[in-house]
């Protein structure tokens, strides 16, 4: 019997619940299942590449640690442009896998099955029924609530996994901090670089663990913290530059001068303040003022 291939494809702008269901739901229809996320340049995203990227490996992460089956049988791929079709007859898939909440999505990926079938006529379309609990939530139902103060509280374990949470609480920290005057393609050129699959520690789960520490030391009586914008600036940046091979210093020398061009034109007067917190993340650095420590 011939190996059974599945195709689950799409944007993933941002990756829901839903999306998490119907990857555990096919992936026990099939030997293989590819997830592909579909890059089209002409439709603009909310979220960068690398950062859907992240949450659909955070997502399959998830999956694998909650549930005893292991899910070996994933593979994560990217698509650029052209049709899924044509993707699926490449990789020898002969099933894609769709979710289906109404039946407005069934009319609509009625037709799309006709378009398929004229590209590659194996392709067989399965509409999965999501379940109750799951059939409201779509990823621009996701961009619409957080738009709205109080997101978070609305979304987190009802409309999205943790990973998604985290990209969207650290991209609304960016925007509503000084740095949101930068604009959101350096916070995306940023980001890309803690998104490196093969960082085990130094991602943007440490940089967010390390702004939720700052937010607390602002509560304690008695702490003093001069310049927290700097703090919170050289937290974002210092472990940009990240070789765990790297000499003592390296990193936080290379991640201060990231830092220098970053923030090049932003007419901060406290460029070197920040470019002593961050050569103070060495190991080896002895604090020498109550910011650094």
């Amino acid at each position: 019997m011939s190996e059974r291939i599945g195709i689950f494809a799409g944007s993933f702008d941002p990756v829901t619940l839903g999306h998490q269901w119907v990857i555990k739901e096919a992936s026990g229809l099939v030997d293989k299942l590819y997830v592909v996320l579909a890059d089209n340049g002409s439709k603009a995203s909310m979220f960068a590449l690398a950062q859907r990227a992240d949450m659909l490996r955070g997502c399959l992460e998830d999956l694998r640690r909650n549930s005893w089956c292991g899910f070996d049988n994933i593979e994560i791929d990217f698509m650029q442009d052209g049709f899924i079709a044509d993707y699926a007859r490449e990789n020898g898939c002969t099933y894609l896998f769709r979710g289906a909440r109404s039946s407005y999505d069934f009319e609509y990926e009625k037709e799309m099955q006709l378009i398929n079938n004229k590209i590659y006529d194996e392709l067989k379309t399965v509409l999965l029924i999501s379940p109750h609990n799951l059939n409201h939530i779509r990823s621009s139902t996701v961009k619409e609530i957080y738009k709205v103060k109080g997101w978070e509280n609305v979304l987190h374990g009802k409309f999205v996994p943790d990973v998604t949470k985290l990209h969207l609480e650290m991209r609304s920290r960016w925007v509503n901090s000084v740095m949101g005057n930068w604009g959101i393609e350096k916070y995306n050129s940023l980001t890309e670089r803690y998104l490196q699959p093969w960082r085990k520690y130094h991602t943007l789960w440490h940089i967010k663990d390390c702004l939720d520490q700052l937010s607390y030391a602002k509560t304690l009586r008695g702490m003093k913290i001069k310049n927290p914008e700097a703090v919170e600036i050289a937290i974002w940046f210092h472990d940009a530059i990240y070789d765990p091979g790297a000499s003592s210093g390296d990193n936080e020398v290379k991640s201060a001068d990231l830092m220098d061009v970053f923030l090049k034109s932003s007419n901060l007067d406290t460029v070197l303040e920040i470019r002593g917190l961050i050569l103070a993340t060495d190991v080896n650095y002895q604090p020498t003022t109550e910011d650094e420590c």
